[in-house]
């Protein structure tokens, strides 16, 4: 799924704390799962997607993470 198609996906805040944020509720649960099984550590706020709309999904996405299980 696209972070532009997802409900979760939402703008929100003004200047250095603004941008597009994941509001999923699984969200840091994904990320903390993907930091494990990649064994690489994100720098960022995990909600945090950027300032402008990215095209693809975050790696940490939970739908991603989902699907990526049942294969």
């Amino acid at each position: 799924m696209k972070c532009k198609d997802c409900q979760f996906c939402k703008y929100e805040g003004a200047g250095i704390a603004g941008g597009y944020k994941c509001k999923h509720p699984n969200i840091e649960e994904s990320a903390k799962k993907y930091e494990q099984l990649k064994r690489k550590v994100i720098n960022k706020d995990y909600p945090h997607i950027g300032y402008q709309m990215i095209k693809t999904s975050l790696r940490y996405c939970p739908y991603r993470i989902d699907r990526e299980e049942s294969l």
